[in-house]
């Protein structure tokens, strides 16, 4: 048994952002994340963000804070387990993304 997550993925920022990019796979394009009404940075897996065939491990983000830092960088998404095993825990369970850290530097 397998387990995919396809949530949106959480970009959290040191800095306020001035505008985000973000996209999926190798050599995608980047396109423009806007806040949701909860004040989060959430990048669907989906089209234009993502076109499959792609296992998602990272997020390419390119972002200008406030201060005028930027970045533009491939990130790791790291995950987690929700805690639920449907099928008994020697069977695993499914899981989750966790936010990703975009440190201006």
């Amino acid at each position: 048994m397998g387990w995919a997550y396809v949530g949106d993925v959480e970009l959290v920022f040191s800095i306020p952002p001035e505008s985000v990019a973000a996209c999926f796979g190798d050599g995608c394009t980047p396109l423009q994340v806007v806040i949701n009404p909860d004040g989060k940075w959430l990048v669907p897996q989906s089209s234009p963000y993502l076109n499959p065939p792609v296992s998602v491990t990272s997020i390419y983000v390119e972002a200008v804070a406030t201060s005028g830092g930027r970045i533009a960088r491939d990130l790791p998404i790291e995950t987690e387990s929700t805690g639920e095993h449907p099928f008994g825990p020697e069977c695993g369970g499914p899981f989750r993304f966790k936010p990703v850290h975009v440190a201006f530097g």
